[in-house]
């Protein structure tokens, strides 16, 4: 558990600043998604966006040849808490928990159930929407893009196995 901490710790302070700084690194279009390198230009990261606030992310770690997910949803979360999620997409809809990490003020919340979720964005098509329950017994509902999501993960998956992200430079 505490490696998963770590790692989702990792995840969720790169994302957001990997993110922006996109447009200064190379990068490779895949529909509505883009893989880029991250700020350190270590790992590779697939992700699409909603508004300039939202985003949906698949960070693929080199050094661990291992990739996780993460929603940002512009609302903010207490950091290490659990929050049930409801998915809806093409392929179905499934509940599932989500760890919240804060990264200076960018709350992300991080799927638990890695295959589940995985297996929802790569099976899908359309879009893929995200019901958030908030304090004040509201839901935020938030939707994204998964034109191009399967392919973006697939080359960021490879090319951390090949451990050459020369073509995101």
């Amino acid at each position: 558990m505490r490696r998963l901490l770590i790692v989702l710790a990792v995840v969720a302070a790169a994302i957001p600043s990997a993110f922006a700084q996109r447009s200064k690194d190379k990068t490779i279009a895949y529909g509505d998604w883009t893989v880029f390198l991250s700020s350190d230009g270590k790992d590779l990261i697939a992700a699409t966006s909603q508004d300039s606030d939202k985003l949906l992310g698949y960070r693929c770690f080199t050094s661990e040849a291992k990739c996780a997910h993460t929603i940002i949803t512009a609302t903010r979360c207490d950091d290490g808490a659990r929050y049930p999620v409801l998915i809806n997409a093409s392929s179905g809809s499934l509940t599932l928990d989500c760890l919240c990490s804060d990264n200076d003020g960018t709350h992300e919340l991080i799927p638990l159930d890695w295959d589940g979720f995985h297996q929802t964005l790569a099976n899908s098509t359309g879009y893929i929407g995200f019901a958030i329950p908030l304090a004040s017994r509201r839901f935020k509902v938030i939707r994204f893009s998964l034109a191009g999501a399967k392919q973006a993960m697939e080359a960021a998956e490879a090319a951390v196995r090949r451990a050459d992200s020369s073509e995101y430079h």
